[in-house]
């Protein structure tokens, strides 16, 4: 039975490779084409307000969004075939909605630190259309390529990943962009009030993070529900539990990017406020929680603790650290907590499920 469920596996992978190869063939030709007719008899920058390489990203986005959608369409499909009981419609459009655009914020943040070095490193240089459409084209069929296999294979392990990257760019990119250099002797809200495309960068990162942690929240305990019901032969009341205290972590994540705090002082430092409580009360309690689960992480989490009373103490009473450097300490270690957390669950399920 086991080899006969990996061959099943490994057919249905070289089927996914497969049809990504002739997604990103497509899309080759349909972001060719329109590069084109856009870019037809110009010689245009590789980076700049208007150029190849904005072109590139724009098509990227566009055709990785339809392909990232495609294939969870198809992933949808295939599980009502083989018996599987599918999400239902409405949380299908969310999840597939939040994480099509975490892709392709992803996507864009990368095509914009590529194609920015290049003109760095060929200043002066200006391409004409073949050249041109020939990189429009290649990066239409890599985001095509590269979002389809992700919406075949997603796991919570590869989402807290995604979501890792994600959230480091997108906060690096707004402290980059910036046009106040002396932001951090406030706070990190301070990046969402600029109006300008830093502070867009950095409320659209924490609204689409936000947004994904209330999906990570379904894939993980789902995960979590297999492992108790192989260890005590059924999944007990406090997943649900889990699960809710994450989605509303995700939730006022998300707030905290749509409420900036020059617009509502009081609901932003409330929505943080709440956040950051749900997710210390929910270390401190997880043991009780998940009885079974590896001692380790349960030290780990309270090493975490520690570390961000001791970052607390040092910001205040003692001023050894600004409001910056408190957040920034905190959230590393929290979203570090997070990614190791969904990295465990998805290593007991599996020992579990393997006996």
């Amino acid at each position: 039975m086991p080899s006969t469920i990996r061959s099943l596996a490994q057919t249905h992978a070289v089927r996914v490779e497969s049809r990504a190869i002739i997604v990103a063939a497509g899309a080759f030709l349909l972001s060719g084409l329109v590069g084109l007719l856009v870019m037809h008899g110009t010689f245009l920058p590789i980076w700049k307000e208007w150029s190849v390489g904005l072109l590139a990203i724009i098509v990227g986005v566009v055709i990785g969004a339809g392909a990232y959608s495609l294939s969870a369409v198809d992933s949808r499909r295939r599980a009502r075939e083989s018996g599987s009981l599918p999400r239902t419609l409405p949380r299908f459009i969310w999840d597939t909605t939040a994480l099509t655009f975490t892709h392709v914020a992803i996507l864009a943040m990368l095509g914009l630190v590529l194609f920015s070095t290049l003109q760095q490193a060929f200043q002066g240089l200006e391409v004409d259309t073949l050249t041109g459409t020939m990189m429009v084209a290649l990066s239409g069929a890599a985001s095509a390529y590269f979002l389809y296999l992700s919406a075949a294979t997603t796991t919570a392990n590869k989402m807290s990943t995604l979501l890792s990257v994600f959230l480091s760019s997108g906060i690096l990119l707004s402290m980059t962009t910036t046009t106040d250099p002396h932001w951090w002797q406030a706070n990190f809200s301070i990046l969402g009030t600029t109006r300008d495309f830093s502070s867009l960068t950095f409320n659209l990162t924490l609204i689409i993070t936000g947004a994904t942690i209330t999906i990570l929240a379904d894939y993980v305990t789902s995960d979590l529900a297999v492992w108790t019901e192989n260890l005590v032969g059924r999944a007990t009341p406090h997943i649900r539990l889990l699960k809710w205290a994450l989605v509303a972590i995700g939730v006022l994540l998300a707030c905290v990017g749509l409420v900036p705090v020059n617009q509502a002082l009081i609901i932003h430092n409330t929505v943080a406020t709440g956040m950051v409580v749900i997710f210390v009360v929910l270390m401190i309690a997880l043991k009780r929680l998940l009885p079974g689960y590896p001692q380790t992480f349960f030290s780990l989490g309270y090493a975490f603790l520690i570390c961000i009373g001791v970052a607390a103490f040092m910001f205040f009473p003692v001023g050894y650290y600004n409001l910056t450097a408190f957040e920034l300490i905190a959230s590393a270690l929290i979203f570090s907590w997070l990614v190791i957390f969904v990295r465990n669950t998805a290593a007991v399920t599996a020992v579990s499920s393997s006996r």
